[in-house]
């Protein structure tokens, strides 16, 4: 699960910086959804514990404030992808 999450952070990273961000968007946005899914199966199994919830859950707000601040032309990126 921390491997999944820094590769999701480092595309986020790389879509700062790039001309071209659609690309990049997309696969961090599938990594994201993939560690989402990991972390529900280990809430699920009760293999974390409420303080480490509660941190994940602080992580993937803070990913959607940093993301929102880009959010229109990030989402334009990824609707303009969904519409090819």
């Amino acid at each position: 699960m921390a491997d999944a999450a820094l590769d999701s952070m480092d595309l986020l990273v790389e879509a700062a910086y790039r001309k071209e961000k659609r690309e990049v968007l997309v696969r961090a946005n599938l990594r994201l959804e993939r560690l989402r899914w990991l972390l529900q199966l280990a809430r699920e199994r009760n293999l974390l514990t409420a303080r480490q919830q509660e941190f994940i859950a602080e992580q993937f707000l803070e990913v959607d404030r940093v993301g929102s601040n880009r959010s229109t032309e990030w989402a334009q990126c990824l609707t303009l992808d969904r519409i090819a």
